[in-house]
């Protein structure tokens, strides 16, 4: 069940990310006070960033899923490419002229992967996520990949937060957050990956530290439940990293003196 739910759940990331992508633009040109909260909202729900993208696509050769699923993640990383270059200032397109290179780039993209879909389908070739390759260098640097992927994106959205506490230039936020951001789909993946990979506990433990700093960055952007200010955000995302590591200690100190108990001889 949890095979099924991992496979089911990682081959429509790719157009769920596209479809908030484009719906995300679109609510930036209606420019109405009305929907301010809804790209948070998708941001939050199914945004997408360069390390994302990197596993994904790790994970999408080791299983050797089908070729339109490749494309589709090639079309999320150029809305994530176009995103960076846009934020950073470093090309010069209107919101409009930007709107419609990405729907021609999804159009695109789309119309490929269903014309290699219909053409496997035809052929019988359908049977995707069932090989996977066999090089050991491959499975070894996937696997240390997958291992310190939530190390990396709590380090990245703790820098982040920090820049914006010192009043740094906002680009650097932005870059930070496009490189290495969250959301809660991906952070919900990667906890299925190593549930299924038996990786150790303190893993398990950081992902959930990044899913609880993604939903309270979530909640604070879209329903604002807890009147909380900036500085105490702030202090709520450090102290986060510090009890998940104490709690980690503790349990395996626990584990240690139980199986201590169990091996000595009565």
């Amino acid at each position: 069940m949890l095979n099924k739910i991992t496979l089911i759940l990682f081959k429509y990331i790719p157009a769920v990310s596209i479809m908030g992508a484009l719906l995300n633009s679109i609510i930036y040109l209606c420019d109405s006070s009305a929907f301010d909260y809804i790209p948070y909202f998708l941001d939050g729900i199914c945004g997408m960033s360069v390390i994302v993208l990197i596993l994904l696509f790790l994970i999408s050769f080791k299983f050797k899923y089908c070729t339109w699923h490749r494309i589709l993640l090639f079309n999320s990383l150029f809305n994530v490419s176009i995103a960076i270059f846009d934020s950073l200032h470093w090309i010069e397109i209107p919101k409009t002229r930007l709107l419609i290179l990405m729907l021609i780039v999804s159009v695109i993209c789309c119309s490929i992967a269903t014309i290699i879909h219909l053409k496997n389908v035809r052929q019988g070739n359908i049977m995707c996520a069932t090989r996977h390759t066999t090089s050991t260098r491959y499975d070894l640097f996937l696997l240390g990949f997958i291992r310190w992927f939530p190390l990396i994106q709590l380090v990245g959205f703790l820098l982040s937060n920090t820049f914006a506490l010192l009043d740094f230039d906002i680009r650097y936020c932005y870059m930070l957050d496009f490189a290495v951001g969250n959301s809660l789909l991906a952070t919900i993946f990667v906890y299925l990956v190593s549930k299924r990979l038996y990786l150790p506990f303190w893993h398990r433990v950081l992902i959930a530290v990044n899913f609880i700093n993604c939903s309270i960055a979530f909640i604070d952007a879209n329903i604002r439940i807890f009147p909380l200010s900036n500085m105490q955000l702030y202090l709520a995302y450090y102290i986060m990293p510090i009890l998940s590591i104490a709690f980690v200690i503790v349990k395996q100190k626990i584990t240690n003196i139980y199986e201590h108990k169990t091996q000595t001889p009565t």
